[in-house]
């Protein structure tokens, strides 16, 4: 091994449009209500502010649904499992005990969909079932996501790990 630094590369698994599409319908209905709040209640600005309040949190929802996305980059040191705006985690590959190839995730095994945490320190990331990967750190992590290229992430992460063992 020349021991250069290998490049990271970087895999992800694009976005259901179903899931935009309610992040689309979610900001169409605050802004409807923010119009209404704005026409409506302009003459009494301490419930105005009462009512933009949650229409900014429901709207904030609404772009966190717009823009989300599921992305795991291996780097030579380390591997950030990231579901996007919402969750980041990153990982020493020195840290990682085991990493498993699994032929199809069940999500009714990690509670569902999306960014999923389980007792137990489990950490899910997918938009459906799949192939994914397991990782297992030395800190008893556990670590499931589905992306469509899980064999080429599998072996990425396996020879980064190899590398700092």
């Amino acid at each position: 091994m020349s021991g250069a630094p290998v490049p990271a590369e970087r895999f992800t698994a694009p976005t259901p449009g179903g899931i935009r599409g309610l992040g689309v319908g979610i900001a169409a209905l605050e802004a409807v209500g923010t119009g209404w709040a704005v026409w409506a209640l302009h003459d009494a600005p301490g419930l105005l502010v009462a009512t933009l309040v949650p229409l900014a949190v429901g709207a904030l929802v609404a772009v966190a649904l717009i823009v989300c996305r599921i992305e795991v980059t291996v780097a030579d040191a380390f591997a950030v499992f990231a579901f996007r705006p919402l969750h980041r985690a990153v990982v020493d590959t020195a840290d990682v005990a085991a990493v498993e190839l699994v032929d199809r995730v069940d999500p009714a095994r990690l509670g569902g969909v999306g960014l999923r945490r389980m007792p137990g320190k489990v950490t899910g990331l997918l938009w459906g079932p799949g192939p994914g990967v397991e990782v297992r750190t030395t800190r008893g992590e556990r670590i499931v996501v589905v992306v469509p290229a899980a064999r080429e992430l599998h072996d990425a992460l396996d020879s980064a790990r190899a590398r700092h063992a």
